[in-house]
């Protein structure tokens, strides 16, 4: 058989050794830069910033996640209670009832025209393990129908403390029923 048959016969040859001769040739012309570029650099960047945000603090125990979520999870019930009294047209409290629960009621009129907790929650919550209220227990923060506190005496600081770090978060309500986280 004529070498030129043999190539003829077999196309995947001829085909194979065209892609060796060009990769071959390719090498020898590509010439390795010496460092990065932009993008692999903010790639790189990200990748590590989302490693460090989400990855340190649950190696740390995640304690300072669990404080900074507890918090906003407050001032989140807090401003939902105030917006649940506005737009219902009824008082609304959330009370602080141990040093690791709080739980929001909507009130009604009695009789006599007073204003009364009803016998079930709307909402409750418990703190992760290890957080506690170390200020504000037994408060009750009570909004009236203009999303105002019921009395400024309600108004007041609640504070959660990590125990194991001995860190806090404070969350303060003002009389206009604003919350400051």
């Amino acid at each position: 058989m004529p070498l030129t048959d043999a190539f003829v016969a077999r196309p995947s040859l001829l085909a194979g050794m065209a892609l060796h001769d060009a990769l071959r040739d390719g090498i020898r012309r590509v010439r390795h830069p010496a460092g990065f570029s932009a993008l692999e650099v903010v790639a790189t960047i990200a990748i590590l910033g989302i490693v460090l945000r989400f990855g340190v603090p649950r190696l740390a125990g995640g304690s300072d996640l669990a404080l900074f979520q507890s918090h906003e999870q407050l001032v989140a019930d807090l401003r939902n209670t105030r917006a649940d009294a506005l737009i219902s047209g009824d008082h609304f409290r959330l009370d602080v009832t141990s040093t690791n629960t709080y739980a929001e009621y909507r009130m009604s009129l009695d009789g006599g025209g007073n204003w009364q907790p009803a016998t079930t929650t709307t909402r409750s919550r418990i703190l992760p393990a290890g957080l506690t209220f170390s200020a504000g227990v037994g408060a009750q923060f009570e909004f009236n129908t203009r999303g105002l506190l019921a009395s400024a005496a309600n108004a007041g600081t609640v504070e959660i403390t990590d125990g194991r770090t001995g860190f806090k978060s404070r969350v303060v309500l003002w009389p206009s029923g604003q919350v400051q986280p």
